[in-house]
């Protein structure tokens, strides 16, 4: 979150009012926050506490001394911290940033990763992970971009889902396409798409272990979904369009307001990011600076992401693989990946650990 903190609390709020079993839900908030004490710099977490908190356990609750209990149980799965605003360089520095405090217990645990003004479907959290089972494997993402907000949205996506499928450039950058939202029909799975949303992405833990976000892709927005995307890819692990629609956005005050701190010199960062983008896809920009842990995975090349996804790059060295005529993302078949029994391995392996530097600050959560 980017101050955001109302409606990031009813964020929380949501999840867990909406959840089938909200005792099962742990969240991670990293929020970027003033020191103005205005609105602006409400305390997610904290106005979570004090707002929404009371209302949820009382509900789910009997008595007053099981309302505390239930408290205190949310705030111990609840973890939270801030930085300054002028630290919040943009939503992949954030969720780069996030993605270094991630811990997790078990090897089959879930993760997903979300805006800070979102709503959900009742019982959403079953009816995702059943929609992550349907596609029986291990390593599959589910993700896309999540319808608007409104009045009877439930009644409205009802049999439908989002079908996000494809690029166009941007400043020589492929941003993803406007999702079209498509029936569902009976007895359909989630099926491929080269695509990667920041906004709905849902996927077993270890996949941000082993392909963390590029927390050094500072000042830019155009450039961190296909980032992902080709890197999970690449890794081993595949994309998929869910078959029903459980999350929604709050489409409204998009301000992008981390822009405002972007003095020169940040602009000079974010002139780097695009640099590493470049890299990353080998666009042949100029100098290619070294990725290391945030490069591409050895289970596939992106020649064959380039090839199976007939994603236009925008360059004559990946035209000579795109074919003449449109692509549908429902009649893509898996690329099998070169080590099976590596890719397995690295569900208990993982990733090098991560741990965050500068000047992230706990919350503190005491009730």
């Amino acid at each position: 979150a980017f101050r955001d903190g109302e409606r990031c609390a009813r964020t929380l709020a949501f999840a867990l009012d909406k959840a089938k079993y909200p005792s099962r839900l742990h969240f991670r908030v990293l929020q970027a926050l003033g020191k103005g004490g205005g609105a602006k710099d409400t305390s997610c977490v904290h106005h979570f506490m004090n707002e929404y908190l009371p209302r949820f356990c009382q509900k789910h609750s009997n008595e007053e001394t099981a309302a505390r209990v239930c408290e205190r149980e949310v705030m111990l799965r609840l973890k939270a911290w801030t930085i300054p605003l002028e630290e919040g360089m943009g939503p992949a520095h954030q969720r780069g940033l996030l993605n270094e405090m991630l811990d997790f217990q078990v090897t089959d645990a879930m993760c997903m990763t979300t805006d800070s003004h979102m709503d959900f479907h009742h019982d959403w959290d079953e009816l995702t992970i059943a929609d992550w089972y349907a596609t029986d494997n291990e390593f599959a993402v589910l993700t896309t971009y999540p319808v608007r907000m409104e009045d009877g949205q439930e009644e409205k996506s009802l049999g439908n889902h989002v079908d996000l499928c494809g690029y166009e450039l941007e400043r020589g950058i492929p941003r993803g396409k406007t999702g079209s939202v498509l029936a569902t029909r009976q007895g359909d799975k989630p099926y491929f798409t080269m695509n990667w949303a920041a906004g709905f992405s849902f996927h077993r833990c270890h996949a941000d272990r082993n392909v963390p976000v590029d927390k050094h892709l500072t000042w830019i927005f155009t450039g961190e979904e296909v980032s992902r995307a080709v890197r999970l890819w690449t890794h081993g692990y595949d994309l998929y369009l869910p078959s029903g629609i459980t999350v929604y956005h709050n489409y409204t005050a998009a301000k992008q307001e981390f822009w405002r701190y972007q003095g020169l010199s940040q602009f000079l960062t974010g002139h780097f990011s695009r640099q590493r983008i470049s890299a990353l896809l080998q666009l042949g920009n100029g100098e290619s600076p070294d990725l290391g842990l945030y490069g591409l995975g050895s289970q596939r090349s992106l020649e064959q992401w380039v090839k199976w996804s007939q994603v236009d790059l925008g360059t004559a060295r990946w035209s000579k693989f795109l074919r003449v005529g449109s692509m549908k993302c429902s009649k893509l078949k898996r690329v099998p990946v070169k080590d099976v029994q590596r890719l397995n391995a690295s569900i208990m392996q993982g990733g090098l650990p991560l741990r965050p530097a500068g000047t992230i600050k706990p919350v503190d959560l005491q009730l």
